[in-house]
């Protein structure tokens, strides 16, 4: 039951921000930007993902392999600890990442958690509802936080491996 739960809060953030590019003035903008990321994660639902498809979703850490809610039980790829879809959901939603507690890159996760919880913050406001010509700016504002969070990541994990080579 909390699984469907999870699900259906998933789909309407996703329906949500996919809504916005529905409107024309929105659609116009994002072509003028190179590099967005425009596609949903299927796990935590936020539009942290470039249509190249195979990318890491910056919030969550969910490798998207392609699978959806179709397939939402069946066992993810490796990139993903084994876990499927509707277990990365379940561990989003009580600690926004997937990645395995017992892990090094736990800590890491941990110590960014401030900076997600602002993001993923600003992306329900925006769910909750924007005028369109509002949307841009604040997505544009999200995505180079994403950014910043991904590049605090990297520095993270490459202090950890210059740790362990000591």
């Amino acid at each position: 039951m909390l699984s469907r739960d999870v699900a259906r809060a998933v789909n309407q953030r996703r329906d949500a921000l996919g809504r916005y590019l529905a409107y024309g003035i929105v659609r116009y903008r994002l072509r003028s930007v190179s590099n967005l990321r425009t596609v949903t994660c299927p796990c935590c639902g936020y539009m942290t993902l470039s249509d190249q498809g195979y990318d890491t979703c910056g919030i969550c850490r969910w490798f998207d392999d392609g699978l959806d809610d179709g397939s939402a039980d069946e066992m993810s790829c490796t990139a993903n600890d084994g876990l499927t879809l509707s277990q990365g959901r379940e561990l989003f939603r009580s600690r926004l990442t997937i990645v395995n507690e017992h892990s090094s890159e736990y800590l890491d996760e941990q110590e960014l958690l401030p900076a997600k919880y602002d993001i993923v913050s600003r992306f329900d406001r925006l769910v909750s509802g924007v005028a369109p010509r509002l949307f841009f700016d604040s997505f544009s504002a999200i995505q180079q936080d994403l950014k910043v969070l991904s590049s605090r990541r990297t520095k993270l994990i490459r202090a950890r491996i210059a740790k362990l080579k000591n």
